[in-house]
């Protein structure tokens, strides 16, 4: 596309959204309160200098209830849509569960390098003010990491030497994201689009320093003079805080032209222009579209929207012109007057502590009680009450209930997230798309070094994980963070009612699993010991999958790992996988089943051991023949104290090896016996799963 039809787009554009950016600008105005935009500091200085003010002057008084209903806006949008997390897209699949943890750590390092919290927060703001957000994403290698410096070679591979015969250095850096906040009086779509997502381009206008520009177009003489031609015009940009336009001192107007992925431009085109010429242009980088956008009330048959502050207008317009009569009264007639006739005449009186007396001489004397302007005051009122209903937030205005019942605060909530849900659903997939992208950006353009330090060395053997899905939106999917205070209460509550009823009968990775998602105690330092096993099983089964071996250790838990690879392996995939793979799977139970197994031989041999005699006699309750004379009465046995602590001791081991056994699977723990268990203990052939019958019948 040449630089004329550019230009001539850009043209149309701006023309054909003039009056929403009119529209835009004064909402901004009035959210600051400067409801009346043609004050100036003389028409001040002569309302407040001058002592009688003719029918033709007028005092205009504000009332900004504007700002506060667009600030509980914001605020109740940011509540019910405080941001996003990462969630595995299917919740039965190992790759899903591990890449969703990979990304969570890459966007929590994302949201607080760059501050996403405030930038949403700003996203909202404009989402409510101005009726549009609208975010840029990209990634930019000139930001990030400061790596140090690399030298321009010339064709024969030496250091390129500038006009002052130095080495011309290169700056390196990391790269990072890039997010940008578009406002909306600056975004310009297809005038023919009925809507943003079916806009074919999207034209964003920026001011940027001339002399950055300059320097980074330096060594293309071209392409500077475009750049010093465009500043010599006059541009006028907005400013909020004056609410008039001033002229841009060295910047110059950039119109960044994007277009969508189509059957033309499969990947997508961006064009960056000038008034004089294009600057760059290409692909959309990955094929992305960059612009996200969300609007507060579609306007219909256009891509664009509004605000509430539209429907707002003409009851703050009323409400101003009601203080304003009751201002003008007080100052007119709000004095108490007394009216003196027939020649009468009035001269101050005595005065007492506190009391003022006047004397009145001939005529009648009547008194006219002052104005306050009070026949004003209901009217206002009602339309501020009118005002907050049709911006749906009636319920600011009625007075707080003190029920500190948490259900019923929980319920309150859950009722006030539904008023405002047709909204918080726009600004909430928003956030999502946002998270998306970055993402997208991330696995592209971060390297091993970048990825480590978010993820944790703990995960380094995971990268590939991280870099292997073609389509992030098959393995993993955006959610929104739920992530406040009432949130928090309503899983609290869940949990506590959980616990409640069967606590008592959690094992120890049960706990742990149980703690991990309790809102106020998650702490993954606390939870180390309670969900070891579960990270390394789950990271043996990540590597056996990409076809990565992982001998047995014997400080495993053999019994854990047997039970997982075993579902493993029972899951409807797995036969999906590569041969080798599904050998290397049953390689590892079979090693895992070997330790297991000379652990419970070690254990039953022990029980055979040397038995103790020391220590004081102690008798107990069971009879035994007299060993001197049998024919006489048996009599209670009398066993040394340290045989009967050793006999505990070893019962409670052997109790606990039975345990782990019964909790075996059947076909598991057959297996067991059938590959040497009973020969190893020396039973004869066909005995073999006696013994372990009577170590169950020992242990009851």
């Amino acid at each position: 596309m040449d630089h004329h039809e550019l230009l001539h787009r850009y043209s149309e554009g701006d023309q054909y959204h003039s009056d929403l950016f009119s529209e835009q600008r004064s909402n901004l105005q009035l959210v600051a309160g400067n409801h009346y935009t043609k004050k100036t500091q003389q028409w001040w200085n002569r309302v407040r200098t001058n002592e009688n003010l003719s029918r033709y002057q007028k005092l205009r008084l504000t009332k900004n209830h504007i700002q506060r209903v667009t600030k509980i806006l914001r605020n109740q949008f940011l509540t019910y849509a405080p941001g996003t997390t990462i969630k595995p897209r299917n919740m039965e699949e190992v790759q899903d569960q591990k890449s969703a943890e990979l990304y969570n750590s890459a966007w929590h390092d994302i949201k607080l390098r760059h501050k996403m919290p405030r930038f949403f927060s700003w996203l909202v703001k404009d989402f409510t003010e101005i009726g549009e957000l609208c975010c840029k994403i990209g990634y930019d290698y000139g930001k990030g990491k400061f790596l140090g410096y690399e030298y321009e070679e010339d064709d024969e591979g030496r250091p390129r030497l500038g006009d002052d015969g130095d080495i011309i250095p290169i700056s390196r850096f990391t790269g990072d994201h890039v997010f940008e906040r578009i406002l909306g009086f600056n975004l310009i779509t297809d005038p023919g689009a009925t809507s943003f997502e079916e806009a074919e381009y999207v034209i964003v206008k920026k001011m940027i320093n001339t002399k950055s520009l300059q320097r980074r177009y330096a060594k293309q003489p071209e392409k500077l003079r475009w750049i010093t031609e465009s500043s010599d015009s006059s541009f006028k940009v907005f400013d909020s805080n004056k609410g008039s336009f001033a002229g841009a001192q060295g910047m110059s107007l950039i119109q960044e032209h994007y277009y969508r992925p189509s059957e033309v431009h499969p990947e997508g085109m961006f064009y960056f222009v000038t008034e004089a010429g294009i600057l760059e242009e290409g692909e959309l980088p990955l094929g992305i579209f960059p612009l996200v956008y969300a609007g507060f009330d579609e306007l219909t048959t256009s891509s664009r929207s509004q605000s509430i502050i539209r429907q707002l207008r003409s009851y703050q317009a009323e409400i101003n012109r009601s203080a304003s009569k009751i201002a003008e009264h007080q100052i007119t007639l709000g004095d108490d007057k007394l009216v003196v006739t027939g020649g009468g005449m009035i001269s101050p009186g005595g005065t007492a502590h506190g009391v003022k007396a006047i004397k009145a001489t001939g005529g009648d004397l009547k008194h006219l009680a002052g104005r306050s302007g009070e026949q004003y005051v209901a009217y206002m009122l009602g339309q501020i009450e009118e005002m907050y209903k049709v911006a749906n937030l009636k319920e600011e205005l009625e007075e707080k209930s003190q029920q500190l019942d948490p259900y019923t605060a929980l319920y309150a909530t859950i009722k006030d997230k539904k008023r405002f849900q047709l909204y918080t659903d726009k600004i909430v997939d928003a956030f999502k798309e946002i998270t998306m992208l970055s993402l997208r950006f991330a696995k592209e353009y971060w390297d091993e070094e970048m990825i480590v330090p978010v993820i944790g060395k703990r995960e380094f053997m995971n990268i590939p994980e991280f870099k292997a899905a073609d389509d992030l939106g098959h393995q993993i999917e955006v959610e929104e963070q739920n992530d406040n205070v009432e949130g928090r209460l309503g899983r609290l509550l869940g949990l506590n009612h959980m616990i409640q009823y069967v606590g008592s009968n959690m094992d120890k990775a049960d706990l742990g699993a149980l703690i991990r998602a309790h809102p106020y105690m998650n702490q993954e330092e606390a939870l180390v010991d309670l969900t070891l096993d579960y990270d390394n099983v789950k990271n043996d089964i990540l590597a056996l999958d990409r076809g990565e071996p992982v001998p047995a250790d014997p400080d495993d838990n053999h019994d854990y790992v047997i039970k997982h690879l075993t579902r493993r392996m029972k899951q409807k995939d797995f036969k999906l996988l590569p041969p080798q793979v599904q050998q290397m799977y049953q390689q590892k139970r079979a090693e895992h089943r070997e330790i297991r197994q000379q652990q419970i031989v070690a254990a039953q041999r022990a029980q055979a051991g040397f038995i103790p005699a020391q220590g004081y006699l102690v008798t107990c309750d069971f009879y035994v023949p007299d060993p001197v004379d049998p024919s006489k009465q048996p009599r209670k046995a009398r066993v040394p104290y340290d045989a009967l602590e050793w006999l505990l001791k070893k019962l409670g081991e052997q109790g606990q090896t039975i345990q782990q056994m019964e909790g075996m699977e059947a076909q598991v723990l057959a297996e067991m016996v059938q590959n040497g268990l009973g020969a190893q203990q020396g039973l004869p052939p066909g005995q073999e799963q006696g013994p372990m019958q009577g170590q169950v019948y020992n242990m009851a």
